[in-house]
């Protein structure tokens, strides 16, 4: 099941500081989340945490968060490796089922040589002399304070503000070499530029090309003298 980070948070702030962590785990293991579960849970409290620590303004609500959120990141590693744990132990108990499904455990205990009889010594028992404890004295009760109740503290995720996007470069111009016509060239007029079209480049102007309508501006303008 998803976990709710929100929820989490309003949890750990209605629970006794000295009680937090515990509070958070349960929430967190209680409805048997998956690995990827409390993964993404993890992530999303680091990223809240960085979030709302960037900020410049520090205040009373802003600190709450981060220490809730810091909480939830630490139970959430603590969950990662109950969960891991877990998933070793039943590993374990499904070999050990396919071992005695497929005869392998009957034959490695048939293998097993018989343990060694008990030394005589030690099926003798001497038996204990009970001692008589002389009577306790009867311990007067001290009253118990009544424990207060915690006020519920909230922290509310919608107030940590979002990073804006960067912005991207703008793609829309083409770089590289420009040629311009220094006279009328065929397709061409003076001083406009000499590119090929669009739809015939693949990528920068080359060299040869630019030679190419260099000299076939000097055949259109004829045989100098």
């Amino acid at each position: 099941m998803a976990l709710n980070l929100q929820s989490i948070l309003d949890a750990a702030g209605a629970a006794d500081p000295d009680k937090r962590a515990e509070t958070i785990s349960t929430a967190i293991l209680d409805g048997k989340p998956s690995r990827e579960d409390v993964d993404t849970l993890l992530n999303e409290a680091v990223e809240k945490f960085g979030a709302l620590n960037a900020e410049e303004s520090v205040n009373e609500d802003s600190m709450l968060g981060l220490e809730l959120l810091a909480e939830v990141c630490s139970a959430a590693r603590g969950a990662q490796g109950t969960i891991d744990e877990q998933a070793t132990e039943v590993k374990a108990q499904r070999d050990a089922l396919a071992a005695k499904a497929s005869g392998e455990q009957d034959a490695a205990e048939d293998e097993t040589p018989a343990p060694e009889a008990e030394a005589e010594a030690e099926a003798e028992t001497v038996e204990p002399v009970a001692e008589v404890e002389a009577p306790a004295a009867e311990a007067v009760p001290e009253p118990v304070a009544a424990a207060a109740t915690p006020t519920p503290r909230r922290y509310d995720l919608s107030k940590i503000k979002s990073k804006a996007p960067e912005s991207k470069p703008d793609q829309s111009t083409d770089g590289g070499l420009v040629i311009t016509a220094a006279a009328d060239v065929r397709g061409f007029a003076g001083g406009p530029d000499c590119r090929p079209p669009r739809s015939r480049r693949r990528g920068r102007p080359t060299r040869s090309w630019g030679r190419r309508a260099g000299r076939q501006a000097g055949r259109d303008d004829g045989p100098t003298r």
